[in-house]
């Protein structure tokens, strides 16, 4: 797999990164008649058991998640909640916040990559530390080059068979940071025009580019297409009104970056 490096864009802020994932702030939750479980979010609620539930001292808003381990029919304690969400790439990290109770226990985060049903990467945080103040924490990916189908993040709190004690981990206020890729941008002088467009628009200047690709905010590639001296024009009455990023590459493998608005 290739080393790679993060995509920098100086021009503007991917802040908006925490969307991809399910509920970040653990503000929706939806009752299931005995009790209430955050929205995108899977864990093992019943009638009789509730492993996960609201912490109302939150980091940010109204709610907070927070993870209690309970006593299972296997050995010591254990209780999780998950979020499976659709991905195409590995963020530079995973931050969130975290209060924690641990006497004889432990607390983790987890996130896992996937291509179909197959792990291709995984990187954990994990205390067993009590951390009685709201916390920053994050996540830092490695840098590799797979195929991404699917990502999970996964919250655990557990006490093992010898000695008696309690796990409680609470989480808000997730979020990735930027994207990677493969390649190293070089913040240029790419000029492009009319910009704001609505339907076109035209890459002026001397470099003699070969290729373009535009990226959402999410860092998605949604529109990718060779270009040469004759034709820099490249239609984008497709895209939904928004904020794009346009790379263009050139025959040394150069890339320059501009941001693009489309409003219609």
């Amino acid at each position: 797999m290739k080393s790679i490096s993060t995509f920098l864009f100086s021009i503007i802020s991917l802040t908006l990164l925490g969307q991809s994932i399910p509920n970040p702030g653990f503000e929706n939750w939806t009752s299931n008649t005995w009790n209430y479980t955050p929205d995108g979010w899977m864990t093992e609620n019943s009638q009789l058991w509730e492993p996960v539930d609201r912490d109302f001292d939150a980091y940010e808003g109204d709610y907070a998640m927070r993870v209690t381990s309970q006593p299972t029919t296997g050995i010591g304690e254990y209780a999780s909640a998950s979020a499976l969400f659709e991905i195409d790439y590995i963020p530079s990290n995973l931050s969130f916040y975290v209060k924690t109770l641990c006497e004889f226990g432990a607390v983790q985060v987890t996130i896992y990559f996937y291509e179909q049903e197959a792990i291709v990467a995984y990187y954990e945080w994990f205390t067993s530390e009590t951390i009685e103040d709201w916390t920053q924490i994050t996540i830092e990916m490695d840098g590799i080059d797979p195929i991404i189908t699917d990502a999970e993040i996964v919250v655990t709190a557990q006490v093992g068979d010898l000695v008696a004690g309690d796990a409680i981990i609470s989480v808000d206020a997730m979020e990735f940071d930027a994207v990677t890729s493969t390649f190293d941008p070089n913040i240029s002088d790419l000029s492009i025009y009319p910009n704001p467009t609505v339907d076109h628009f035209t890459i002026d200047g001397d470099h003699q580019l070969e290729s373009v690709r535009i990226y959402n905010t999410l860092g998605v590639l949604v529109m990718e297409s060779s270009i040469n001296e004759l034709n820099r024009r490249m239609d984008v009455s497709e895209l939904p009104n928004g904020t794009y990023i346009v790379s263009a590459e050139d025959r040394e493998g150069n890339r320059y970056v501009e941001k693009l608005i489309v409003s219609k």
